[in-house]
């Protein structure tokens, strides 16, 4: 069972799979994992992935105690290119969901997976205006000249594009605007 989960910076599936226990023959166990196989390769490269698996396998040196058994079963993959995104990923101390299987977190920075860095376009800095009254009576006095001079067409939508834009290009001369460009990742303390 997978989910998809679409936003601004693309695609995240997370892949739900249970495998056979360790007690099945291998041909069961063969094909969980060739339609594992089939459904991560139908994901495409660029989009991000989260498999949360019981491998019902034995695998590593930490393994956790139960019974007269040791096993570490539930796993959490990531693609490879992707490790840089986890920021912390445990094993619940004290819960346990069933016998052998305690709940297993991993906490992912969203950077890469759903956050684009904004792009913002350039302003005009009208805050100009208020700081300082010579600018301000510099700026009224262009665009009251411009205006005043300025044909009319007698078509409305045209002349208030075209005096929108000539007040655009008037204050952008007088009063300036910022550069634009991408924000900055400034953390809030």
């Amino acid at each position: 069972m997978w989910v998809k989960i679409a936003d601004q910076g693309g695609f995240l599936t997370a892949l739900c799979a249970y495998a056979p226990q360790i007690g099945c023959v291998e041909s069961e166990k063969d094909i969980f994992f060739d339609s594992l196989e089939k459904e991560i390769q139908g994901i495409r490269q660029e989009e991000k992935l989260i498999i949360g698996a019981d491998f019902n396998a034995h695998i590593g040196k930490d393994r956790l105690e139960s019974g007269k058994h040791f096993s570490h079963i539930d796993y959490l993959l990531i693609r490879r290119k992707d490790l840089r995104r986890i920021k912390d990923c445990k094993v619940i101390p004290g819960e346990e969901i069933a016998r052998q299987h305690r709940p297993l977190v991993m906490d992912l920075e969203r950077k890469g997976f759903s956050e684009r860095r904004k792009v913002y376009e350039p302003r005009i800095k009208y805050d100009e205006m208020l700081k300082d009254m010579p600018t301000n009576n510099k700026y009224h006095q262009k665009a009251s000249t411009l205006l005043g001079s300025r044909k009319l067409e007698n078509n409305v939508d045209d002349d208030w594009e075209t005096l929108t834009e000539d007040i655009k290009e008037t204050a952008i001369q007088i009063l300036g605007q910022t550069k634009g460009g991408k924000a900055l990742n400034r953390e809030l303390w």
